[in-house]
């Protein structure tokens, strides 16, 4: 009834609008999937590591090659040429996936629409994804001229996992 979909709000009826339901004779069946590659659509020009140090030291009036304000792994690294490239550290290609499925039909008193998605898309940050799965479906009879009777149902499962800090970077590879 509507005062169980709506509550007080119901006090004068409720039209209920239902878009998907089946059409008379065979049962129709759907499927529609798509898969998208997502990568990051601006990289911006940073500075390399020895950019930076000279950068850091002409703020602070330094010599161009000082190195004294370094942390001592900062200066190991320094010493060997090893830089990090942060940003392809911190990204990947990502996958959007998406698939939906359903079935409808409906003879001369029955109606039905059953159907289900997934949609499965890892964000070109390393760390951040996004999974959902539906299921819904409708049924409605003609009990009568007068009298009909359905039931719908719907359920949905969503587990987003946002970004990480660096340190939980080394356990996704």
């Amino acid at each position: 009834t509507s005062l169980a979909a709506y509550g007080s709000q119901a006090a004068n009826g409720v039209i209920m609008i239902t878009s998907k339901k089946g059409a008379i004779g065979k049962p129709t069946i759907n499927f529609r999937g798509s898969v998208a590659l997502v990568q990051q659509n601006f990289t911006p020009e940073y500075r390399d590591g020895y950019e930076f140090i000279e950068l850091v030291n002409a703020r602070k009036g330094n010599k161009p090659d000082d190195t004294s304000w370094m942390t001592p792994i900062e200066k190991a690294n320094y010493a060997k040429g090893q830089q990090t490239d942060w940003v392809d550290y911190v990204t990947q290609l990502g996958v959007r996936q998406d698939y939906s499925f359903n079935v409808s039909g409906a003879t001369d008193r029955v109606n039905y629409m059953v159907g289900a998605s997934w949609s499965d898309n890892t964000n070109f940050i390393k760390g951040n994804r996004f999974k959902r799965g539906t299921v819904s479906g409708r049924v409605s009879t003609e009990i009568t001229k007068n009298i009909s009777a359905g039931v719908d149902f719907n359920y949905s499962q969503t587990n987003n996992m946002g970004t990480v800090n660096i340190g939980q970077l080394k356990a996704l590879e």
